[in-house]
């Protein structure tokens, strides 16, 4: 990845590291942003934003407010707590991904930073429904059951705020990396670069040959399709998992809390998911967190990161 910034010279720049890789990176991204930046047009906004200079909204009550802080049915929303924007860090960050988002991080009144991802090309208000139903859920399930039983059974979500119906923001989720990476990383520790996860891409491979196309697997019967997936599943040692997730505690203690909150996460956000129909989930579509939770990080034809 690498960052786009606006100058002082009044254009925005990019930024990588020093290898050939990232230059090369460099070059590319520069030459994408003038073709984007000569057909879109872009005012220096973020770098010169302030409330001060809006003539209609003199009041810092009348200010933007930061996006996503109407989130719970609980309560009442209080507009006059709510954090403004005070100002825009003048870094982006651009996304490789299909619809190349960006990321820029707003500076709020209440002296704290929000990052946020500004995607465009999508509607987003189908998102928003799905976090809130998964915020429903949440405070269900803390209303029922004894007290504390439930306590640990929880939904992640992110806030999605829909500016029309073809641009919108969404919360950017930091500290985390997708559940394909966190494995990928355990067989790099344990095997170095011959990983045996190449004998499991074959092995799907050589499904999809076999059954003439990826249409043509949806189509398998149910015991040739757990047959393959059982086949390409044991090319990985089985406990992949589990020492991925033992290696983040620093004690044994430690460790059966994290498996919990872990088996918990997951759980519960597959019951949800399922609830709502989401389907295609795989170990792109979920993102561990340092606190050990798992969440969806996109929708199949709803959000793609």
């Amino acid at each position: 990845m690498c960052m786009l910034r606006y100058s002082s010279a009044g254009h925005y720049e990019v930024w990588a590291g020093s290898s050939t890789k990232d230059r090369e990176a460099q070059n590319q991204v520069r030459d994408r942003v003038k073709n984007f930046t000569k057909s879109a047009k872009l005012p220096p906004v973020l770098a010169s934003y302030s409330p001060r200079r809006l003539p209609s909204l003199k009041m810092s009550r009348q200010r933007v407010e930061v996006p996503g802080q109407y989130e719970s049915c609980a309560r009442v929303p209080r507009p006059l707590d709510h954090a403004r924007i005070a100002d825009f860090d003048e870094s982006l960050l651009l996304l490789s991904s299909l619809r190349q988002p960006k990321r820029l991080t707003i500076r709020g009144t209440d002296e704290h930073d929000v990052q946020f991802l500004v995607k465009g090309g999508e509607d987003l208000r189908q998102d928003q429904r799905i976090q809130q139903l998964f915020s429903v859920m949440n405070e269900l399930v803390q209303a029922t059951g004894r007290p504390g039983q439930n306590s640990s059974i929880r939904l992640r979500t992110y806030r999605v705020v829909p500016l029309s119906m073809s641009v919108g923001v969404l919360e950017w989720v930091s500290n985390t990396v997708p559940l394909k990476a966190f494995i990928q990383a355990e067989l790099v520790s344990r095997f170095g670069s011959n990983t045996p996860d190449s004998a499991a891409n074959a092995a799907y491979k050589h499904f999809i040959e076999k059954e003439k196309g990826v249409i043509q697997v949806y189509k398998a019967s149910r015991s040739t399709a757990v047959a393959a997936a059982e086949h390409i599943v044991s090319q990985l040692p089985w406990d992949t998992l589990r020492s991925a997730v033992l290696k983040l505690a620093a004690t044994p203690e430690a460790s059966l809390t994290i498996r919990a909150l872990f088996v918990r996460s997951l759980a519960g956000i597959n019951i949800g998911g399922y609830l709502l129909g989401i389907g295609d989930r795989h170990a792109e579509n979920f993102l561990v967190d340092k606190r050990r939770y798992v969440s969806y990080i996109y929708f199949v034809g709803l959000t793609s990161f």
